[in-house]
């Protein structure tokens, strides 16, 4: 089982001998786990080496986004299922997975994904609250990559030899000047962003060794500019909020709430961005005059 979870999960630092200790003592258990975190920190990564590491690692590992509708032939009858992004979860879904959850149903051992921030953010009555229970009972919280930056040396040179291997090409390596310019960089997406460095850099050389330059080439060929970044943050703040008032069926009291702003503050943002709350409003007056 310990070496089922080490080959899953790359690092020595205290955060994922932590992290892996935490799923040894879970795998063997039939109970949910949401795991929570910063995108790109290795959530799905950390739930496929729970699975892996379970008694039932050669059953399936079904993965699923909270939106997707139940596969034609239903769940399998053993093994997991991975439903990640579960804070998106509609409504109608979620007694279905609250039956599963809490072993009210035959079927497999739901694992789920969620940012940090989802128990927080949750509204009274808007999330199945025996869902939410089971599955924050068991939850783990995955750390960001620069809670563990000892272990990019070792993320990298793994994530070097599989892509060398994938590529066809071996016997290509990182130089110590190229380990020396990831363990030096910011990894604002974590280890997705880590692993997409090295992929691009890999393929884009046929040098057998590595050096820290290509390595600073690809990181400035994707670091976006100041602009860039600005534009990012508009446009997923704009879905941000779009979704939240889709998922709350426009209430903007209860989309407020989940977005921990106050309703003058989402009008404000929603003027921003020229989405047009007027009929809304007019509602909500109606129903507090």
């Amino acid at each position: 089982m310990t070496a089922t979870l080490e080959q899953h999960l790359i690092g020595s630092s205290p955060a994922l001998r932590r992290l892996r200790s935490q799923l040894r003592g879970l795998a063997g258990l039939p109970f949910p786990v949401l795991f929570t975190g910063e995108p790109g920190s290795g959530r799905r990564q950390s739930a496929r080496a729970l699975h892996a590491a379970g008694p039932f690692a050669a059953a399936p590992l079904l993965e699923l986004d909270a939106h997707d509708p139940l596969p034609q032939g239903g769940l399998p009858a053993r093994g997991s299922v991975l439903l990640a992004g579960v804070e998106r979860l509609p409504e109608e879904a979620q007694a279905f997975w609250s039956r599963i959850a809490r072993g009210r149903a035959l079927g497999p051992r739901l694992l789920a994904t969620a940012p940090a921030s989802f128990a927080a953010r949750v509204t009274p009555g808007e999330f199945d609250a025996e869902l939410l229970a089971a599955l924050l009972r068991f939850g783990v919280h995955v750390p960001p990559l620069r809670q563990r930056r000892s272990d990019v040396a070792e993320l990298a040179r793994h994530f070097a030899a599989e892509t060398a291997h994938e590529l066809g090409r071996p016997g290509q390596r990182l130089s110590e000047g190229a380990v020396a310019a990831l363990r030096e960089a910011r990894w604002f997406e974590n280890v997705a962003e880590l692993r997409r460095v090295i992929e691009r850099t890999l393929a884009f050389s046929t040098a057998a060794e590595i050096g820290g330059e290509e390595i600073a080439a690809v990181l400035g060929e994707l670091r976006p500019s100041v602009d860039a970044l600005r534009e990012r943050h508009r446009v997923e703040e704009r879905e941000t909020l779009l979704r939240a008032l889709a998922d709350h069926g426009g209430n903007i009291a209860r989309a407020a709430h989940a977005l921990g702003r106050s309703r003058a503050a989402l009008y404000r943002l929603a003027e921003k961005h020229g989405i047009a709350l007027a009929r809304q409003r007019a509602a909500e007056l109606t129903r507090t005059a």
